[in-house]
């Protein structure tokens, strides 16, 4: 794709923003759908779960909400993640903090997730070509 077509594929999408953001919330939910963090919450019901349904029987959650799962992930690399469906790949500390303490951040080997780091390097790219 030339610089001129990311640049118009990128105003293209975001005239169906609210589409784009659905699409991409169903697929990780049907991607996500099994990971044992969440089947208390959505126990029996059966992939895809929609959005409506996932925002009514899954609580909001902080990061404290997860910290034990992920110091657990951090100190027994052997057993399977709980977060993700998604191999660990590695942990990353947040820039950002809270109570003065870092945030361990677990980065998985997602496909979704590459092409969207994908998508944005181009636009990146494209969008530096244009203007600088």
């Amino acid at each position: 794709m030339t610089d001129e077509e990311v640049l118009q594929s990128f105003e293209e999408s975001t005239k169906k923003a609210i589409d784009h953001q659905l699409h991409t919330l169903q697929s990780i939910l049907a991607h996500q759908a099994s990971v044992s963090y969440l089947r208390p919450y959505l126990s029996g019901r059966l992939p895809p779960i929609d959005a409506a349904t996932f925002r009514r029987l899954v609580p909001l959650s902080s990061y404290d909400d997860y910290a034990g799962h992920i110091d657990n992930m951090a100190n027994h690399p052997d057993h399977p993640p709980v977060l993700s469906v998604d191999p660990l790949h590695c942990f990353h500390y947040s820039s950002g903090t809270s109570g003065m303490k870092p945030k361990l951040i677990p980065c998985f080997d997602s496909a979704l997730a590459t092409a969207a780091l994908k998508t944005t390097l181009q636009g990146f790219v494209a969008v530096r070509q244009k203007w600088v």
